[in-house]
């Protein structure tokens, strides 16, 4: 009897090491995995912030490190959160800190990258870092909050205006272009958030991380990203 039980309770075991494993690794593997640069097809995700130079949560005093001295700073507090937020700004570089972490950053010189592209490069650069879907849709349209058109998506079809009909628990991706501002200027954005989230499922209240190139006649001219709420 006692053999019985004994072998009962290690099958338990293994099961429940097995399913501890295998949702771990895949909630893992949707949220926190840091892709490696031989990856550089992989959908937007925190993670590459994490692997910059001036990376995401840097301290303020990191930045200054690595920027030199700002030209100015200014100090203000989050009404919503209470955070206090420091911005520090360069002749063609703006850091914006919550509680002394980076967590917006805009780069308009060829003096710094993100994932190897510059101010001035060629538009096509910025398309090959990550992945592209292969769809011929041709009704795969983002909208903003009014339902106009201002783009078509690069991959998924999310927007932070449909979060609370989708109602989605999981980890979100989309990129999108658009041609708002005219035929030679348009932006390339891309958005991730992940659990968990405020009320169990995506929604403009939750924190988004988005990454935005500014293009005009095929050339990088702006560089931002930033981690906040998504709204």
């Amino acid at each position: 009897m006692k053999v019985k039980k004994d072998i009962i309770f290690w099958l338990l075991l293994i099961l429940f090491i097995a399913l501890s494993f295998f949702f771990g690794y895949n909630y893992y593997y949707k949220n926190y995995y840091l892709p490696s640069h031989s990856h550089i097809t992989s959908k937007f995700s925190i993670a590459d912030l994490k692997e910059e130079k001036l990376y995401y949560n840097a301290s303020k005093e990191y930045v200054i490190s690595v920027l030199g001295s700002p030209t100015n700073e200014n100090t203000s507090t989050n009404e919503d959160t209470g955070d206090i937020i420091k911005v520090l700004t360069y002749k063609d570089c703006t850091a914006l800190f919550s509680n002394n972490k980076l967590t917006e950053l805009i780069l308009q010189s060829p003096n710094y990258s993100f994932k190897g592209i510059s101010i001035g490069d060629d538009v096509n650069k910025v398309t090959e870092i990550f992945y592209k879907e292969s769809s011929t849709d041709e009704d795969n349209y983002a909208y903003s909050s009014e339902e106009k058109i201002i783009g078509k998506y690069i991959y998924g079809n999310f927007n932070i205006y449909n979060l609370n009909t989708v109602k989605t628990k999981e980890a979100i991706f989309y990129a999108y272009e658009t041609s708002l501002k005219s035929e030679n200027s348009y932006i390339i954005r891309y958005v991730y958030m992940c659990p968990p989230y405020i009320n169990g499922y995506a929604s403009i209240e939750d924190n988004a991380t988005i990454l935005t190139f500014e293009i005009e006649n095929n050339m990088v001219s702006k560089i931002s990203w930033r981690v906040g709420k998504a709204s």
